[in-house]
Parts: C-alpha cells; structure tokens; sequence
C-alpha cells in the first residue's frame, strides 16, 4: 500500500513538472521570434557598445537563432529539445563573437547571463 502511494506521488510529480516545462514552452512560443531577436540584440548592444554595423550583423544572427529555436519548440520532443538548443547556442555564440572585437568579445562572455535573465525577466519566462 505504502509503495502504491510513493508511485502516485512520484507520477504526480512527474506530471506536474512536465505541466509546468509546458507551460514555459507555450510562453516563449507566443513571443515573436522579431520581438526576441530586437529585444536580445538592444540588450546587447548596450552591454557590449556595438556599433551600427555590428548592430544590424548582431540582430541578423539573433533573428536567425530565435527561428530556429521556435523551429525547435514546435518539432522536438522535449527529449531531443535540450540538445538542439544547446546546439543552436552554440552556433549563435561562435558567429555574435565573430562579429566582436577582442574586448567586446570579454564583455559578451561576462554578460552572456546576464543578458539571458534580462530577457527572461522581460519576457517573463522564468
């Protein structure tokens, strides 16, 4: 009987943790993906003082990236989901920091966090 009542708890859980992984999901889905990319590339223009050029490249590579992740929000399996992000951030990291120069590039890497809670806080996806 106690091991039936530990199963359920545990399913509940489970349950109410994919809900909420859902839940998440559905938040970042209804966000434009122009809407990500502009406020992304604004955050970083001010945290790394990108030039006009730098500026529009940034905001090519940004709008590209928050595609493909949407791309990914709506195909993948949550299983496969992680994986493919964390290879879309990877890609968008290598080619922003191809854009920078030496010191903005020692900017990106100390505020790259920060950046991420600025635009999680304003999209409220936490």
């Amino acid at each position: 009987m106690q091991t039936r009542q530990s199963l359920l708890i545990v399913v509940a859980l489970f349950i109410g943790i994919i809900a909420v992984g859902q839940s998440k999901i559905d938040r970042i889905k209804a966000i434009p993906p122009e809407e990500m990319a502009q406020k992304i590339t604004a955050l970083q223009k001010d945290k790394l003082d990108l030039n006009e050029t730098q500026e529009a490249e940034i905001m090519a590579i940004n709008l590209k990236a928050a595609q493909d992740r949407r791309s990914i929000l709506e195909n993948s399996s949550l299983i496969k989901m992680r994986k493919e992000m964390k290879v879309v951030q990877e890609y968008t990291d290598n080619k922003i920091t191809s854009v920078l120069n030496p010191n903005q590039i020692e900017l990106y890497a100390t505020n790259k966090e920060n950046i991420r809670q600025e635009v999680r806080e304003y999209f409220e996806i936490q």
